[in-house]
């Protein structure tokens, strides 16, 4: 049993969580940037993260912003968002334990070449695509206050900017920082430099006309087969928060599995559920989403530009490269 349980076994039990060490085991799915442990309790089965942040994720306290989802979320029984028990720092491991929902990952998600794979079990994608896309019209309904990266403040989770565009103003800046710095770390850096001076160009263009729209609680990464937890057909988890941010709800439709989606036929599901909340011009929503893509790619790179060589980074790259020649 890794050195941390203890510690952590001993902050639940002090909340009324009693965790039974003897069926602590390592979980069959593991995460990216984690190892994740299933372990009996007295409050039923929980999942224990050991995570290994990037950078980017250390900036954000990544641990405090997914405790605060789970807090806020969870108060819409609609929602299938794990209620989170506790999160911290031990020495240099962080940790998040959440209680364990029913159901399997709806599949896997692959890079093949430049292009981002999504295979789902069975091939169920036409049954759950339509449901992830209601539940995050339920999820852009919450109330949220603030924009960008989420914070824990005083027990309440809000955006850290007061505005979209503050955040792009900030943000961006640090993206293209990022992937100047690792640019010059791959083989061939002289080959990316017209790509990123036409992000430079892209960013500046942006910032002179940045949609003005009410936030929502964005998940970043709720097409990504790996990250929905399904049970006969059915999506019953919306896991890994990681991406999640407080911003303009078409931000959430950058994400390269929904580029066969962007539509109004395809994403009618979405748009019936966000109707109940809010106005929707759908085609100019579907504009917007078409504008963030290269930013969103962007800030991918930012999360990965720690290691520039790695494929993670060079597909992003790549993306961010063939996006920019197509505007």
């Amino acid at each position: 049993m890794p050195k941390e349980f203890k510690a952590i076994f001993a902050q639940l039990e002090a909340r009324g969580t009693v965790a039974d060490a003897s069926k602590l085991k390592k979980h069959k799915y593991q995460g990216l940037m984690s190892t994740v442990y299933t372990v009996g309790s007295n409050r039923g089965e929980l999942v224990v993260h050991l995570i290994r942040p990037a950078p980017e994720w250390l900036r954000q306290r990544i641990w405090e912003k997914l405790l605060g989802i789970g807090n806020v979320l969870t108060q819409y029984p609609e929602l299938p968002v794990a209620p989170v028990f506790i999160s911290g720092k031990l020495g240099g491991t962080y940790f998040l334990v959440q209680k364990r929902l029913p159901g399997t990952p709806a599949g896997t998600r692959a890079i093949s070449g430049t292009d981002v794979v999504d295979m789902w079990v069975g091939n169920s994608s036409g049954v759950l695509v339509p449901q992830i896309q209601k539940l995050l019209g339920k999820t852009h309904a919450v109330p949220c206050h603030g924009y960008g990266i989420l914070q824990l403040q005083k027990g309440k989770l809000k955006g850290e900017f007061k505005t979209w565009k503050e955040f792009f103003e900030s943000e961006s800046e640090q993206w293209l920082k990022s992937i100047q710095a690792a640019d010059a770390l791959t083989a061939n850096p002289s080959e990316l430099r017209p790509s990123y001076v036409a992000a430079v160009a892209y960013v500046k263009k942006f910032l002179k006309s940045v949609p003005n729209t009410r936030p929502s609680f964005v998940h970043g990464d709720a097409i990504n087969p790996s990250n929905i937890l399904i049970k006969d057909k059915k999506v019953t988890g919306l896991i890994d928060w990681e991406w999640s941010l407080a911003g303009d709800p078409a931000w959430e439709f950058c994400d390269p599995g929904w580029w066969n989606h962007l539509d109004k036929k395809s994403l009618r599901p979405y748009f019936t559920e966000a109707k109940k909340s809010r106005k929707i011009d759908e085609d100019e929503f579907i504009s917007r989403i078409r504008t963030y893509i290269p930013l969103w790619i962007m800030r991918g790179c930012r999360l990965h530009s720690d290691d520039p060589k790695g494929i993670l980074y060079t597909v992003l790259r790549r993306m961010l490269s063939q996006h920019l020649e197509t505007k």
